[in-house]
């Protein structure tokens, strides 16, 4: 133990997790987020997304897409306002 380390070392400290049920879990997690935002604002998060994610910003514009038409199955949102609101920020 030289240059100042402070000891051993753990296997595997300081790098993400790669365990599938953590991914599994995150994609769950940001798929919920994404919907409860949609649900709270509406078509201004579709349009914003699509846009957004079209101007080049690094945004999940096909996942709002996705749980957009899971809020338009589920008869929260209206399918003719949501696909306007999509095309409309291309």
């Amino acid at each position: 133990m030289c240059g100042g380390e402070s000891g051993p070392r753990r296997a595997g400290a300081g790098r993400p997790r790669k365990d599938p049920e953590f991914i599994r879990w995150g994609i769950v997690q940001a798929l919920s987020d994404i919907l409860s935002l949609i649900g709270r604002y509406g078509y201004l998060v579709v349009f914003f997304g699509v846009m957004l994610e079209s101007a080049g910003m690094p945004l999940p514009g096909e996942t709002v897409l996705i749980a957009a038409g899971a809020l338009v199955h589920r008869g929260i949102l209206d399918p003719g306002t949501c696909c306007f609101s999509a095309s409309s920020a291309q």
